[in-house]
Formats: C-alpha cells, sequence, structure tokens
C-alpha cells in the first residue's frame, strides 16, 4: 500500500509527494510467528546478500513488538553495529588457523580443540550469535566432561551403558568416567576464539566481540615441585654409567635449559675458553615429523658455565670423538652434542629423551620429570640469594613477573634467608622484656653482692609470696653494711618487680619471681636449638671510673688494727692526719713509761688484788668501772700510744 501527498508550490502548481517504503520486511509464517527481515549488503565471505533476521513469536502485540524490532534492526545498520556475515564461528576459526603464524605444533594443537570441543558444542553458530552466555556454559561444559557425554554433540558415547547393560557387558565394554580439561587446556580454547574474534573484527565482520565479557577459569596457582638435593644425587649417580645420559642430565641441571633445546645442541655453540654455552634453537616435534626451530620466547640467551661444567664437555666431546673414530667416521663441527648417531648427524628426539628420563627415575622410586630438573635449578639459584633479572634470563623467560608469579614460595623463603642475615648484621636485638629480670650475673658490689643473696632466698621459698622481708636495720646487722647500702639493694630488687615497697611499710615478696641464675658463667645454648644464628654482641666499653672527691670526716678516723673487717687501710687516711699522728708518736716516745701504765687495751681485764685468785670477767666485755671521759686531743693520744705498744717491735 503506498500513501501520497499533496501541496502547492509558489507558482501555484499542485504536485504529489510520494512516502518512502520502510527498510525491512515483516512477513507472516505459516505458524502465526512474524519474521522481520533487513537488508544488511553483501557478505563477505559468500558474497551473498545478506539479511538481518528476527523471529516475533505469535501474539495479541507480536505486531507491534515485530515494528520494534524491525526499528533495531535498521538502526544497527545505518550505525554500523550488525555483522556483516552469517559465517559461522567454525568457518571463522578455520580462516583465521589458516593465517595463523604459530609453530606446527601449536597449530595442531589449536585444530585438534576446533575438532573436538568447539565444532561439536559451538561450532554451528553464528559469530554475531555468540554470547558471553553461551561461551561461559560452553566452558562449563568442558570443565565437567572432556568427552561430552549427555550432549547433542557426542557421538562416540551415545549409547553409552546403563548400570543394568553394564553388568552384562562387562569385560566387553568399559562404563564411561566422565574426566575434565583442565583449567590451562580450557583457557588456551579461550584464547584461541578471542583471537579469532579480533580478527573478525580488524576485517570488519563483526562490530563487538562477546569474549572479553566471557568468564574462562582463573588460571591455576604454580606449585612447581623440584626434586630435592639427594634425589639430584641419587638420579646423576644413577645416571653417570651412561655418559650421554650422565652428561645430559648434569648440563639441565647447570643451565636450566628445555627439553628441546638441550636436543638442539651442538658444539658450535659450546665455547670453552670463554665458559660459555648458547642456546638459540630447540627441537620439536609434530607426529612423526621432527623440525628445528628458535626457542619457546624466540630469544637466544648465552649461559656462563663453571670450570668444572667447562672440562666434562671439553672431556665428553672427546669421548664422540673416540666414538667417531671408532666407527670410521669424524666428528663435524656443527655435530649435535647428543646424537644416536656416532658422528652426531642426528639430533636425540625430545621423546626419546624423556623415555629414557622416566625410566631412570621409575628404577629409583622417584617421582619427577625431566622439567623438574628446570625447577630445580631456578630454586636452587633464589635459595643462593641471586638476582631474580639473573635467574630469568638463565630460564629464558620473556621478563621477571614469570619467574616471580612461578616461584613465588621459593622467593619468600630466600627473603627469610635475608632477613635472617640482615638479623645477624644487627648487634643488638630487640626483644620485649620479660617481667622478672633477674639480677647480674656476676655482682661485683656490696649491695649487688646482697641483692642477690636476698633473690636467692626469694626463690628457695625463704620469704615466700606476699611474706615481708627483714628490716633494713637487721640486714645491715647481718651483712654488717651500712643503711645506705641496703636500701641500695632494695632498691635493686624493687626494680626488677621482685617486692614492692612503699612508705612506712616492710618490703613485700611479688608473686611469680624469676629464676635465679647461677653465679657460674652462663653458657651459650646451641645453634641447633635457636630458630636462627645467634648475633655476635659488641665487646662492652669499660664503665669510666668516678672520681670522688676525698671526704674528710669531722672525727679522727680509727687506726688500722689487723684482723678488723670492714676497716680502711692507713693511706687512704688524709695527709695532715698522718702528719699529726707522727707528730703524737713522737711525744709519746718521750714520754715516761710510768704514765702508761694507767691506760690499759680495751678489754685487758685488770690485776686481781687477791693473791692466788685471778678476776672472772666474761670474754668480750669491759670492767664495770668506765674509763672517765678524756679531752678529745688526750683521746687521740690514748689510741696511738695503744697502737704503738701492740704493734711488734
Amino acid at each position: 500500500m503506498r500513501a501520497s501527498k499533496s501541496g502547492t508550490t509558489s507558482g501555484g502548481r499542485a504536485h504529489t509527494t510520494r512516502a518512502r517504503r520502510a527498510r525491512g520486511s515483516i512477513d507472516t509464517l505459516p505458524s502465526g510467528s512474524l519474521r522481520v527481515r533487513v537488508y544488511a549488503g553483501t557478505d563477505p565471505v559468500t558474497h551473498h546478500q545478506h539479511y538481518l533476521t528476527r523471529t516475533i513469536p505469535h501474539g495479541p502485540t507480536a505486531a507491534r513488538d515485530a515494528e520494534t524490532a524491525r526499528q533495531r534492526l535498521v538502526t544497527q545498520v545505518q550505525e554500523g553495529r550488525h555483522p556483516r556475515t552469517n559465517a559461522t564461528l567454525t568457518l571463522l576459526l578455520d580462516r583465521h588457523l589458516a593465517i595463523l603464524s604459530a609453530s606446527p605444533r601449536t597449530r595442531t594443537s589449536y585444530r585438534g580443540y576446533l575438532r573436538n570441543h568447539i565444532t561439536p558444542l559451538i561450532g554451528h553458530f553464528r559469530i554475531g550469535a555468540v554470547t558471553p552466555e553461551i561461551l561461559d556454559s560452553f566452558y562449563a561444559e568442558l570443565a565437567r566432561c572432556r568427552d561430552h557425554c549427555g550432549t547433542p554433540a557426542d557421538r562416540r558415547i551415545t549409547n553409552k551403558a546403563t548400570p543394568t547393560t553394564a553388568r552384562s557387558l562387562a569385560g566387553k565394554q568399559k562404563c564411561h568416567a566422565c574426566r575434565p580439561l583442565s583449567p590451562t587446556t580450557i583457557r588456551k580454547v579461550h584464547f584461541l576464539i578471542s583471537a579469532a574474534y579480533n580478527r573478525a573484527r580488524r576485517w570488519g565482520w563483526i562490530h563487538t566481540s562477546p569474549t572479553p565479557l566471557a568468564s574462562p577459569p582463573s588460571p591455576p596457582r604454580p606449585n612447581p615441585q623440584p626434586p630435592t638435593p639427594d634425589e639430584v644425587t641419587r638420579i646423576l649417580t644413577e645416571a653417570w654409567p651412561t655418559p650421554d645420559l650422565g652428561v645430559l642430565i648434569w648440563l639441565a641441571i647447570i643451565t636450566g635449559a628445555r627439553r628441546g633445546e638441550l636436543c638442539a645442541q651442538r658444539w658450535t655453540d659450546f665455547h670453552p675458553d670463554r665458559r660459555t654455552q648458547y642456546i638459540t634453537r630447540s627441537i620439536t616435534q609434530d607426529g612423526r615429523h621432527t623440525l628445528e626451530k628458535d626457542t619457546k620466547n624466540h630469544q637466544q640467551r648465552h649461559t656462563a658455565l663453571d670450570p668444572d661444567t667447562t672440562a666434562l664437555l671439553a672431556a665428553y666431546r672427546n669421548h664422540r670423538e673416540t666414538l667417531a673414530a671408532n666407527h670410521g667416521l669424524t666428528l663435524p663441527p656443527d655435530a649435535f652434542m647428543f646424537s644416536p648417531a656416532p658422528d652426531g648427524s642426528r639430533c636425540l628426539l625430545p621423546a626419546t629423551l624423556s623415555q629414557r628420563y622416566r625410566r631412570l627415575v621409575t628404577r629409583l622410586g622417584i617421582h619427577t620429570t625431566l622439567h623438574k630438573l628446570r625447577h630445580f635449578n631456578a630454586t636452587e639459584l633464589i635459595l643462593a640469594n641471586i638476582n631474580i633479572r639473573t635467574v630469568a634470563s638463565r630460564l629464558g623467560h620473556a621478563n621477571t613477573s614469570l619467574t616471580l608469579n612461578t616461584y613465588t614460595a621459593w622467593i619468600s623463603e630466600a627473603d627469610q634467608h635475608a632477613t635472617t642475615a640482615l638479623t645477624q648484621r644487627i648487634p643488638v636485638r630487640l626483644t620485649p622484656p620479660p617481667r622478672h629480670h633477674a639480677p647480674p650475673q656476676q655482682p661485683n658490689g656490696i649491695y649487688q653482692r646482697i641483692a642477690h643473696d636476698l633473690h636467692e632466698a626469694i626463690t628457695n621459698g625463704t620469704y615466700p609470696v606476699g611474706s615481708p622481708l627483714p628490716t633494713n636495720q637487721e640486714l645491715a646487722e647481718h651483712y654488717h653494711a651500712s643503711t645506705g647500702t641496703i636500701h641500695r639493694a632494695i632498691t635493686h630488687l624493687a626494680e626488677h618487680n621482685l617486692i614492692t615497697v612503699s612508705r612506712g611499710h616492710r618490703a613485700t615478696v611479688l608473686p611469680h619471681p624469676t629464676p635465679v641464675p647461677r653465679r657460674s658463667a652462663p653458657t651459650t645454648p646451641s645453634t641447633a636449638a635457636i630458630p636462627f644464628p645467634l648475633p655476635v654482641p659488641p665487646s662492652p666499653q669499660p664503665r669510666p671510673r668516678r672520681i670522688r672527691r676525698p671526704r674528710i670526716a669531722r672525727t679522727p678516723p680509727r687506726p688500722h688494727i689487723a684482723g678488723r673487717s670492714g676497716s680502711s687501710p692507713a693511706t687512704a687516711i688524709d695527709p695532715h692526719l698522718l702528719q699529726l699522728a707522727h707528730l703524737l708518736l713522737q711525744r709519746a716516745a718521750s714520754t715516761p713509761p710510768e704514765r702508761i701504765q694507767h691506760h690499759q687495751p680495751i678489754n685487758t681485764p685488770p690485776a686481781s688484788t687477791t693473791p692466788g685468785i685471778q678476776h672472772q670477767q666474761p670474754p668480750g666485755t669491759c670492767d664495770t668501772a668506765p674509763t672517765p671521759r678524756q679531752p678529745p686531743r688526750q683521746q687521740t693520744i690514748t689510741r696511738w700510744r695503744r697502737l704503738r705498744l701492740q704493734s711488734p717491735q
């Protein structure tokens, strides 16, 4: 049906304007549903006309919904947001793999993913119809079963055995067990589809890609399990009788090279004068075909060798030359290092190397692989505190982030070693102080010895918890020390939280005192009982002596009496007092003897007045009649006279 519209021009002439035909069409299907079609140009793949279609189910609002869908499709075509082709996902991946720049083995793996997983499940979808929901369901199916059992795309297990038929077909057909694909393989499938969609966007086939919104499995956490040094020693000991295998395993341990890189080594890559091994090529297998290509990361690296490895490779070269001479051949300069041929014309296959190594470790009862020798090289270098950039360079990693992510556990352990080494460099270790501090190991001063004895008494229960200590006066009489010394010892114990002291009260023992240390020299614990080495403390500096001014007593000092403890020697008396004593002695020498008889020494009993009867007096006591008080000058003269009389002639 066409619509017309009439009007008048400025000259008075009437004209008729036809309405434009709506873009697209809405057709009614036999089922009553409505199909919307909008022309979108020519398909760049098939070179046929390309239409965008939508189907609206039958219903009371079907006409309105169909018109809305038609307008939406027209808008997409006008803005260029529509898929320009009806090509399927399988066709897109075929075109992508045909021009993909990858190694033959990688291309073969991708074709296996397309043939076994993508084509049976989602390969029939048009590339514009694939949504993130479809991709998530596809990845979930791969994570459930790699054989896609129970899906329409399953062809090998369509008539799988039921529990009833399984018993009847026992021994003829095995029951199916679902085995999921690994997260790494599913991620590779996702990367293949994503790369194909990115190429389709560059070609202009689609406007947007659904892969950025899809959710593939998270990458598994790297968990390398290298063999222990003891296992490596056993492997080398077992392989050493075979020179080819023993030298190859040793080179794998030292260089950390991959399996294909070891098989591709030639004698031209070995430079004994520089002690360097060049790693530039790799051997790969694609089915029955063997190819020599560049390394995995397309990087060439030079690995330094130690003198022992250099001498070993030189001796192995002489062995290969002798072997070739025994067969009447000559070893060429560019021959393969590890070759089944005497002249080194053929390389050792990577699969053969893995098989020989697997048989070797199986005989030893060790569960490991050849690739884990590469992990052993990396972990030992990291634990030896080698720079992580050097480790990544020797392993051939493209960047250090791969090394950090793969060997995180060993990097943390090396960090602990670094922390321990740093602690050893610090002369003083900071530790939280305990609640009770023990007194010094070797007390020197008088107050320290008193404090140590009191600490022992508190520890062994002589003074229980909560009991008071003796008074300062009692302690002073017991230790024959001054009250100030006792007070200093009490203060020392209080500072170490052994007792509590308050004004007007006696010192009380606190609960949970620390055990008293012995006076013997402390023994250093063994290193095995300590989680880290002990730092060497700095040598203690001698404490500067405090210069004290001599104190002149107001009363004359007592003379030194032999056998009396706690007295000071005569050399400690003030020089003025010595001069005064010298004058007094001179005067005493000129005094008549009869005048000295009235001044007897202390504790000397007087002569008995009764003949034959001696005066009995308790020892250590004086006469009942006290000596009359004398002036200070006369008392000093009397003391020095006694000293002169008691001193031997």
